[in-house]
Parts: C-alpha cells; structure tokens; sequence
C-alpha cells in the first residue's frame, strides 16, 4: 500500500461494495496503519461527504486514530446528519484528548502491522496473535509508524 496516491486511496476505499461491515473496518484499518499524512485527509473527506455509505466508519476511525493529526482533522469534520450525540462526543474528544505518544523505541514495524491486518482479512489470525504476543498496547507503535 506504500507509494499511493490519496486519490488512489480515496477510490479503493470507496468503490467496492463490501459483504460487511468487518471486512470494511479491516480494509479501513489497514488505511489507518499507512502513513497517516494519506490516510487522514482521505477519511476526514469521507466522513465530510453527507450521503457516503461508510461515513460513520470513518468518523470512528478518526476519533479513534487518537493522533495530533486526527484531533486536527475532527475539527474540520462536518457532523451533519449524524446521530444527536456525535458533536457532542468529538467536542469532549478535542477538549480532552487521550492522544498516543509514540514509544522512543516500538516494539513493532510497520511491515510487521500490515503483514498482522492482511493476515486478518485473509482469514489467517496467527500474525495478528503474535503481533499482540510481542506488544500488547501495539496501537502505541502504531502511532509511530
């Protein structure tokens, strides 16, 4: 997935129909272990469209990236048509934000991330079990890669 382009990104991520929901949060979780400079702006655009089908999908991820540049992107999100609560929940967010701070020296690579989450969309779990084995707060790695 290195070396996309956001446009790129943005039309794989919207194109395809999924059989569900599970398959879509791998898919999008995978976006969210690149690099974040391409990811996020991609995410906060869709979370942005009032009528994308994987809106709410990708306001969640946003609010769960717990990064500098998600927190900044959550307060251009448009929260039109959303249930009553979800201003209400990115508001208490960006007030009081639990934000990942990266390890000095991650127990995880990026390659080793993405190999785990393919292996979950394949239908192999072994990777992601050793992935959590070696570091089991991995999503604090994650916010370094």
């Amino acid at each position: 997935m290195a070396g996309l382009s956001q446009s790129q990104i943005y039309n794989d991520s919207t194109s395809r129909r999924f059989s569900g929901r599970l398959v879509l949060r791998s898919r999008f979780h995978l976006r969210g272990s690149m690099e974040e400079d391409l990811a996020t702006p991609v995410l906060l655009q869709i979370a942005n469209q009032l009528n994308h089908p994987h809106r709410d999908d990708a306001l969640a991820i946003l609010m769960s990236q717990a990064t500098p540049a998600s927190m900044a992107a959550l307060k251009q999100a448009d929260t039109a048509g959303f249930p009553k609560g979800t201003s209400e929940s990115i508001r208490e967010l960006l007030q009081n934000p639990d934000v990942l701070k990266p390890r000095a020296n991650p127990k995880l690579t990026r390659e080793e991330q993405l190999i785990a989450f393919q292996g979950i969309i394949d239908g192999n779990y072994a990777p992601f079990r050793e992935m959590v084995m070696k570091s089991p707060d991995g999503e604090v790695d994650a916010s370094n890669t």
